[in-house]
């Protein structure tokens, strides 16, 4: 990477200053390489929790002396003049202060939604950690913020972020981009020898629930990968079989940031519905690739979201990212199948992958673009072209709050998106914390109607200005 001489040689000053909205995990450790990042500084941070913005900054090397809590705008201008660090309860009064960028990481759509409105109208560039909010009305954020003359970009760092810039990558080399998604951060662990399959990493849910036993014919199922699309087609749904009650491996946010990721960069599903199959890395580019070279696809430029299985002692997948990519140019094939990459029978798909994403260890790169050359990550057309919309497990009672990330109640899916209004799904994000207004049984999508939303939204105040813009019904 060339970052540094590129900023350098074109950034427009030598420091980005940013203002932080929130100080969870994400936000701790973008914190933490804040001094050891050149030209890179985080003089404010808005946090409602005294103690969680202190910890935040004394992650990053910062004396509690130098830490200041400020309750005004002009008691922070004094502060920031004196080299204070900034601690704000109200990030509205970020806003007003000289810094250059607002890094929204509260994790939540409404004030997402709310802060990156606002700082498109204070002149300040966005990176938008927010995925929640980034995938109801990230599109239309992005066109007030070049219609205002500043940046609106999601980070490197996140999962959705680090797959739009990867596939940026590919496409600027020319080559043919197949399929690009995410394996999920929990992956499914195969003991042979005591013949059951772990869920790797941790969970929410019960021990008893991390593990579960299989056949001699289950194992055969899920070592083998037959030659034709359709028997492939037919593992897939073999091996979802085995698992169907197997909880939590891909979850609403996974989906959320393939829902993104494919909104930036143009992806298609190749069904109604992603498949969400259990793969072995091997197997990645044998099946996501088109039904002429023994895929199941119909095309290419598409999404998936998969399920990592492997050996306990396989190399780890879980959270990182990866692309099944060809050319035209048949000695460039030759080089990607002879070069590292592990690619189909015919050699024409090939997997490339980045079996990791690093947080906010990694996240400045993308402020810094934006901050110093004023460019977001987002180089293709973001469009709404897809929702996340949930279907209940169970049957649902009026009154009962609604939680986005129950995966016992219901089930998420990537869906065409639809306007925010009356009979149409509501995006999965955009009802937690909600109450059903009406009793909804099982097997439904939760719909605008049913919940009891807000007056003074401004998160469904925006999407339905974005509706109105993009031209959904």
């Amino acid at each position: 990477m060339i970052y540094p001489q590129v900023f350098a040689k074109y950034g427009s000053k030598n420091q980005v200053k940013a203002g932080l909205i929130g100080s969870g995990h994400f936000s701790t450790a973008l914190l933490g390489q804040m001094k050891y990042t050149p030209m890179f500084d985080v003089p404010v941070i808005a946090e409602r929790n005294h103690d969680a913005a202190k910890k935040a900054f004394q992650s990053a090397g910062i004396p509690e002396e130098e830490i200041v809590f400020c309750d005004s705008k002009y008691s922070a201008l004094r502060a920031l003049d004196k080299g204070k660090y900034v601690w704000l309860e109200d990030a509205m009064l970020m806003m007003d202060l000289p810094i250059d960028i607002v890094i929204e990481g509260t994790g939540d759509g409404e004030p997402g939604a709310m802060f990156g409105l606002a700082a498109i109208e204070h002149g300040k560039h966005i990176a938008m950690l927010n995925k929640e909010a980034d995938a109801i009305v990230g599109p239309y954020l992005k066109y007030l913020a070049d219609r205002a003359g500043v940046v609106y970009t999601p980070v490197t760092g996140d999962q959705h972020g680090l797959l739009i810039d990867f596939v940026n990558w590919i496409r600027s080399l020319g080559l043919d981009l197949i399929c690009a998604s995410k394996s999920p951060d929990a992956e499914l662990g195969l003991d042979r020898k005591n013949m059951r399959v772990t869920k790797l990493r941790e969970s929410v849910y019960p021990v008893e629930e991390l593990w579960r036993s299989i056949s001699k014919d289950e194992l055969e199922v899920l070592l083998s990968m037959p030659e034709s699309p359709a028997e492939k087609l037919q593992t897939i749904a073999a091996r979802a079989e085995i698992f169907k009650d197997f909880r939590g491996v891909v979850r609403a946010q996974e989906i959320c940031e393939t829902q993104v990721a494919a909104n930036a960069l143009g992806l298609i599903m190749d069904s109604d519905a992603l498949l969400n199959p259990i793969l072995r890395t091997a197997e990645l580019p044998c099946v996501l690739c088109p039904g002429e070279d023994g895929g199941i696809f119909h095309g290419t430029e598409r999404c998936e979201m998969i399920a990592t299985l492997r050996d306990l002692d396989d190399p780890n997948m879980g959270g990182g990212i990866f692309s099944v990519i060809s050319s035209k140019n048949e000695y460039a094939r030759y080089i990607l199948n002879n070069k590292g990459l592990q690619h189909n029978p015919n050699g024409m798909a090939s997997l490339v992958t980045r079996p990791y994403h690093l947080c906010g260890v990694e996240t400045s790169t993308s402020i810094l673009t934006a901050g110093l050359l004023g460019i977001s990550s987002l180089h293709h057309s973001y469009l709404p072209i897809y929702d996340m919309y949930s279907k209940t497990l169970r049957p649902m009672k009026a009154g009962e709050t609604i939680n986005s990330d129950d995966e016992l109640s219901m089930k998420p899916m990537l869906m065409p998106a639809a306007a925010a209004k009356d009979g149409n799904p509501l995006h999965t994000y955009a009802f937690h914390g909600m109450k059903l207004k009406r009793d909804v049984p099982a097997g439904t999508f939760i719909t605008y109607d049913m919940v009891d939303v807000p007056a003074d939204s401004v998160l469904l105040k925006l999407r339905k200005e974005s509706d109105k813009h993009f031209g959904l019904r």
